[in-house]
């Protein structure tokens, strides 16, 4: 607890001390909230109460207001050549201690060399993954609301502590690369690294945005993990539609293969006033075993009301539903959540 009170004192003093010095045009203080309650209208019992995601763990009737994020930094440029960032975060599942007091812990700091050589940047420390924040999480843009595919089901991280190269390869080609320890914000717990590589850009005055990537990971000398996964969007001042399928391959005593797809639209109803927002989601766990588990069905939908650029009220609807891979297995009944979700981020 003490580490985490001298942090947020040392990101006090340091933004105080650059302040006075005039140089508050080089630093950008980040900060973000987002929070809900919830109320599950629908759910299974006992053991079928399971899943990625916290709400697939509700009885029926559970409601809360929770906060689903919450975190503070800056962006610092330190000179022509190099900028910093630290930010730390927190929420509900982040707890200090048995009495469910909530804390912080370090989601960024890292230092970028930028143009290094020409239009090619080298970043070292804890940091942004290629795998979905850098181009669909943005896309998106909702993730107040629920994640990434590949974050919501648990095959990527969005921070991981490692070294990257970013290069601008032409206007509508980008490269990243990065080897990072696998770990996320944890701290690395074994001999191997993991691989995250990425191709990106758009092209069509950026109405057509893409991204390929390739993640590889070796869990243990007989054990690896392969992420390979695209995005595409279209998107206008008004309409925006995405497409996001992704195969993960775990290679151990048996070869196990699972495939997701995201597919979301989001509309301008009235201009920086009121957007709608609609996304389901597919997945199934090792599609080469029909024996046991289900097929998922998550489908959001929702209207974002904006009473400033840098706030949204949301009502929405979150929903998971699953179907049987044989006859044998149990029925599970949906889980249906309604809630109402406020963001707020300088």
């Amino acid at each position: 607890m003490k580490q985490k009170v001298l942090i947020l004192i040392f990101i006090e003093l340091y933004v105080n001390i650059l302040l006075i010095n005039g140089q508050s045009d080089n630093l950008k203080i980040i900060s973000e909230f987002f929070g809900d309650y919830y109320y599950k209208l629908e759910s299974d019992t006992g053991i079928l109460l399971k899943g990625h995601e916290n709400y697939q763990k509700l009885e029926k009737n559970s409601n809360a207001f929770g906060i689903r994020r919450f975190n503070v930094g800056f962006e610092h440029k330190i000179n022509s050549k190099f900028s910093g960032n630290l930010l730390l975060e927190g929420h509900d599942s982040f707890t200090l201690n048995d009495d469910k007091t909530r804390g912080v812990y370090i989601k960024f700091a890292s230092l970028t060399y930028e143009n290094i050589i020409k239009n090619t940047n080298i970043t070292f420390g804890a940091q942004r993954t290629p795998t979905f924040t850098i181009v669909s999480e943005k896309i998106w843009g909702y993730r107040s609301i629920e994640k990434n595919i590949t974050d919501f089901r648990k095959y990527a991280h969005s921070s991981d502590m490692g070294i990257s190269i970013n290069s601008k390869l032409t206007n509508s080609v980008n490269f990243y690369l990065m080897l990072a320890n696998g770990e996320g914000t944890k701290i690395e717990t074994n001999l191997f690294k993991k691989l995250y590589t990425s191709i990106y850009g758009s092209f069509l005055n950026e109405k057509i945005i893409y991204q390929l990537n390739y993640d590889f990971e070796k869990k243990k000398n007989s054990s690896e993990v392969s992420l390979l996964k695209f995005f595409t969007a279209y998107a206008n001042s008004k309409l925006t539609l995405g497409l996001e399928p992704f195969i993960c391959i775990q290679k151990d005593t048996v070869i196990n293969k699972d495939f997701g797809m995201t597919f979301f639209l989001k509309n301008v109803i009235l201009e920086n006033k009121l957007n709608s927002f609609f996304r389901f989601d597919v997945y199934e766990e090792k599609i080469n075993n029909n024996y046991s588990g289900y097929r998922e069905l998550m489908g959001i939908v929702g209207i974002d009301y904006k009473p400033d650029k840098r706030i949204s009220i949301m009502p929405n609807i979150w929903s998971m539903y699953y179907f049987k891979k044989n006859e044998n297995i149990i029925n599970r009944k949906p889980d249906i959540i309604v809630r109402l979700t406020v963001h707020y981020k300088i």
